[in-house]
């Protein structure tokens, strides 16, 4: 086969559009066939995380303060270098600079090491200095004259194949000057140049770029990823970086749902929405399009009252206490060892991307893992966005026509604080207050916020199937937690196991799922990854503990009861005015059938609620004094599972912890109500 030679080659952008027009005839869709880049190896540009050839070593000095600061504009700072660098590497420093809890990150500048191997470096200070400050800065080993070279491994070309791949620079070089990207394709020992274009200093965010690879289609070839700064003369240095190249083959569409979203709408308890049962009209477009059009669960039972615990299990089948996220200040990541959802899908040749909400399912949690492309929308002056954020996802959609494509979305509309648009005030009147709760804390501005959710998703999915974007796609809406009122003198959540904190909604729509169905049983959060693998054909996880519910949504099936389990970690509560109250932790609940039990730590012991959900769906009549031998069989069950639960937190002590929390994430959790936090770092001590 001949190829073009070096003097000849094809150099340039390949069309944005190759994979639709590629793939405009129904029958055929574009797979990953190969994967360059591990998931557990990412970097992150304007909050978009995304898997990457290689990461930049790099590493956070400890912070500096607090310190009153100097007459002048300029501060120099001498702190030790971090471990994670080596001292003989090219190292560029990113400084940051705290006042009254807010950081301002500052240019990056190259840096200096003395004699005695300290690192110095300088901040420009605001104009005006309103308090003590404290600085610190990340380092990074930059590319050693601005220049990096990945040679990927060698690949068999299979027919009708394409590769695809992302590029771009680390924003804390981003200014540094324009980076030249090339890719090279290196057949039978000779490389021909393919791909070449000029990134300018200042470029925001990723570049995505495909070639096609049919003119070296069955041969083994592999592929060389080079960068570097344009201007050879120039001392700068750079971070550029190549994210997720892979190859795609058109295949032959399967019978299967080629794509498949997960929404996930934070903290919506199932009690809320009218195709639960709930009077109030909040949630229109969810009965019309997933009620009476797909396949409803009566009763998905979350795993754990927080966003991150239950997200995990979600995204896992584990429970809270063997992924390890028990709280939402987590200071450990998933172990590499557990598999994702995002990396099963993958694997199986998903294009898999994400858009969340306010950080905390945080990159660094290992919440990224598997996906492609993980953006995560920050909204600090309220606690969701929806409309920016199902934009985002129409974005991604839009991008990956013609290719079989996972997408998760996550948004915290319905989350307090509420600020719904005033014209829904008028729509959803005020109803009796609820005693004990602060105006803006009342339900009726909850049920607001979940009808402008419902409305954006209405527009959403009008706008998606007007331009034949929901064709073959399977569709879930859920959530991962509910919120209290009161109900069992609780307000908000995360500490506390009863109902309105754990019945959330699930729903299925799109090919293969009947409409109009309900099931009853109870299911559990752990049973979604299961059942979502099964459904698009894709090997099951060794690691999962739910169970498939496909027999349940095609033919109604009866589901044999099996206890369902939940868990609450975080050890403050709010009750009554808002009081704050600490809870001996941790808390567990189990579920079988009808039948409920609740297990509370204290001083003396266990302590346990029994609850006949057949009777009492409330769960407002604590039947265990009196039915104490009845529930006998679900204290043996909680007991054996608390006990696993405090086996595997123990077990898990030495793994590799964070660096710490980032003070934005720590800022964004404050924003939602969330108080339990690590303490503060004393001067000299790592940030967390």
């Amino acid at each position: 086969m001949g190829h073009p030679n070096p003097a000849t080659a094809w150099v340039g952008v390949a069309l944005c559009c190759f994979f639709a027009t590629a793939c405009s005839q129904s029958d055929r869709v574009w797979e990953a066939e190969h994967h360059f880049a591990k998931s557990t190896i990412t970097a992150q540009i304007q909050s978009e995380t995304r898997p990457v050839l290689a990461r930049y070593a790099s590493a956070r000095t400890r912070p500096v303060g607090p310190l009153t600061p100097p007459a002048g504009n300029q501060l120099s700072v001498r702190v030790p270098l971090p471990g994670g660098v080596s001292p003989s590497a090219a190292l560029l420093v990113r400084p940051r600079l705290r006042q009254r809890n807010r950081w301002t990150r500052q240019p990056a500048v190259p840096a200096v090491l003395d004699a005695d191997q300290m690192l110095n470096f300088t901040v420009s200070l605001p104009k005006k200095v309103a308090a003590k400050i404290v600085v610190d800065a990340e380092v990074f080993e930059a590319a050693p004259k601005g220049r990096i070279l990945h040679r990927a491994d060698p690949f068999l070309v299979p027919e009708r194949a394409a590769l695809e791949f992302g590029m771009g620079v680390l924003e804390a070089a981003s200014q540094a000057g324009d980076v030249l990207f090339s890719v090279e394709i290196c057949p039978e020992g000779n490389c021909f140049l393919a791909f070449e274009e000029v990134v300018p200093a200042g470029a925001a965010g990723w570049r995505d770029r495909r070639l096609s690879l049919r003119p070296y289609a069955g041969e083994r070839v592999h592929f060389r990823f080079r960068a570097r700064l344009a201007d050879p003369t120039s001392k700068a240095l750079s971070l550029p970086i190549f994210s997720d190249p892979r190859v795609f083959v058109s295949r032959p569409r399967a019978p299967k749902p080629p794509n498949v979203i997960l929404i996930s709408l934070d903290t919506l308890r199932a009690q809320q929405l009218p195709s639960y049962g709930y009077p109030r009209d909040t949630a229109p477009f969810l009965r019309e399009k997933f009620e009476r059009e797909g396949t409803k669960f009566d009763h998905l039972v979350a795993a754990a009252p927080l966003t991150v615990p239950a997200h995990m299990t979600l995204f896992t089948s584990l429970p809270p206490s063997v992924h390890g996220l028990r709280t939402n200040f987590g200071t450990h990541p998933l172990a590499e060892s557990i598999p994702t959802l995002a990396e099963l899908l993958r694997n199986a040749g998903f294009a898999t991307g994400a858009v969340t909400e306010n950080g905390a399912l945080h990159a660094r949690d290992g919440f990224s893992r598997g996906f492609g492309r993980y953006l995560e929308n920050k909204t600090p002056q309220r606690a969701g966005d929806a409309p920016t954020t199902l934009a985002k996802a129409r974005d991604f959609i839009t991008a990956h026509q013609g290719q079989r494509y996972f997408l998760f979305v996550h948004t915290y509309q319905a989350h307090y604080p509420y600020h719904p648009p005033d014209r829904y005030t008028e729509l959803l009147p005020d109803p009796d207050p609820v005693p004990g709760l602060p105006e803006d804390r009342q339900p009726a501005h909850y049920d607001r916020e979940i009808r402008y959710l419902d409305d954006s998703l209405r527009s959403w999915f009008d706008d998606l199937d007007s331009a034949g974007q929901l064709n073959d796609t399977l569709v879930i809406v859920t959530a991962d937690h509910g919120e209290e009122f009161l109900e069992h003198a609780q307000a908000g959540h995360g500490a506390a196991l009863h109902r309105e904190v754990l019945r959330v909604p699930l729903l299925f729509w799109g090919p293969g799922i009947p409409a109009g169905r309900s099931v009853d049983a109870p299911v559990a959060q752990a049973d979604l990854l299961p059942t979502l693998l099964e459904l698009l054909d894709v090997p099951p996880s060794p690691h999962a503990t739910g169970r498939s519910l496909v027999r349940q949504i095609r033919d109604q099936t009866p589901l044999e009861a099996a206890p369902i389990y939940s868990e609450a970690w975080l050890g403050t509560a709010e009750t009554a005015n808002l009081a704050k109250l600490d809870i001996p932790q941790p808390t567990f609940a189990v579920q079988l059938g009808d039948r409920k039990l609740i297990r509370r730590t204290t001083d003396g012991g266990p302590e346990y609620q029994y609850f006949d959900l057949a009777r009492d769906p409330e769960e407002s009549l604590d039947r265990f004094r009196e039915q104490a031998e009845s529930a006998s069989d679900l204290i043996r069950l909680a007991d054996a599972y608390a006990a696993r639960a405090h086996m595997e937190t123990r077990r898990r002590a030495p793994a590799p912890a964070h660096p710490g929390l980032d003070p934005e994430r720590v800022e964004m959790l404050r924003s939602l109500g969330y108080v339990e936090e690590p303490a503060p770092p004393e001067p000299g001590e790592p940030t967390r």
